[in-house]
């Protein structure tokens, strides 16, 4: 059987409710993410660290700290070049929490060079928006992913 490629999916659904009430109880039981924020400084006339880094490190950097849904490193809309800074969307809040208040978290770049990122918590969302976890994939036995939809209550 040959390999499948994956293409990421996007699309818009519109889902009403009943009453202001009831959607605003659903809202209410969707847990949302919590993310981490980290920065670094790019050296002057040097490539952007952010060319090197992946998300798939932070992923991995982060993970050991709790259960990570992805991580996204910005990029600028004219040049596509990657900002100096990235989220780490945990699915827990505690665990967000927990590795805010560490010092540093090393992120392997190379076998031989590890960045260390300072996390902080971001803040996303409020009172009528907020991300939320969802199983992402095709539904094998090894398929444990995750991915996100973004809940907007209007």
């Amino acid at each position: 059987m040959g390999s499948a490629t994956q293409i990421p999916q996007t699309g818009e659904a519109c889902v009403y409710f009943a009453s202001a009430e009831a959607r605003d109880d659903v809202f209410k039981w969707a847990k949302g993410l919590t993310d981490i924020h980290v920065l670094w400084q790019d050296a002057p006339d040097a490539p952007p660290l952010g060319a090197f880094l992946t998300e798939q490190a932070l992923i991995e950097a982060f993970s050991s700290h709790g259960m990570v849904v992805c991580a996204r490193i910005p990029r600028k809309p004219t040049t596509q070049e990657p900002q100096s800074f990235a989220f780490i969307s945990f699915l827990d809040a505690e665990d967000a929490e927990r590795v805010s208040r560490k010092p540093a978290v090393e992120v392997p770049i190379t076998p031989t060079w590890n960045l260390e990122l300072k996390p902080r918590l971001a803040k996303f969302g409020g009172v009528s928006d907020k991300r939320v976890a969802v199983k992402a994939g095709t539904g094998g036995d090894d398929d444990v992913g995750f991915d996100w939809i973004h809940l907007s209550k209007r």
